[in-house]
């Protein structure tokens, strides 16, 4: 930081002014605006990561569905061969045993 050249920086309605170097209120004006732009964007990113959350949710739920679908779907078909079997073979008392 090269200029260091003095400003009075006033407070306008309250009876105070201080005698400054120039870099501090230029970068303290940087700092203000960096950490302002980052609100602004956290705010306006809101709504897409809403969207994301949901729609990760309805992801997890209709993966839940798959799952239980096709274990619902894997029983009947074992119940219904195991039926078969039953119905084909009266002597073979055949089970399923889900572990």
């Amino acid at each position: 930081i090269s200029n260091h050249s003095i400003v009075t920086l006033d407070f306008w309605p309250l009876p105070v002014s201080q005698e400054i170097p120039i870099y501090i209120p230029v970068l303290a004006t940087g700092v203000c605006g960096f950490i302002f732009g980052g609100i602004i964007a956290w705010f306006s990113a809101s709504t897409g990561r809403k969207k994301a959350r949901k729609a990760f949710r309805q992801v997890s739920n209709l993966e839940k569905d798959l799952v239980d679908r096709h274990n619902d779907r894997s029983k009947n078909f074992l119940n219904y061969h195991l039926a078969q079997l039953n119905k084909n073979f009266p002597d073979c008392q055949c089970q399923l045993i889900f572990l």
